[in-house]
């Protein structure tokens, strides 16, 4: 789910009407994937929720840096 989230939250992030989705969506993967790194077990799990986290963090960022979670308000 987190590598989901961050695939979709990196790509929305290139564009810039789609902030809202971006922001969300790398926020709600980050939180996901900090949870998945709190409960995983073996290294392979860690190693998907890594870069989902990346790609969460860029995505939100960026989701941020064009708008933010509210569309600017």
């Amino acid at each position: 789910m987190t590598l989901v989230l961050g695939i979709t939250a990196f790509i929305t992030a290139m564009f810039h009407h789609l902030h809202l989705l971006s922001s969300w969506t790398g926020l709600v993967g980050i939180l996901t994937g900090a949870y998945g790194q709190w409960i995983s077990v073996t290294t392979r799990e860690r190693f998907g929720l890594i870069v989902g986290l990346g790609a969460s963090a860029v995505g939100f960022f960026l989701g941020m840096a064009h708008g933010g979670l509210f569309g600017g308000l």
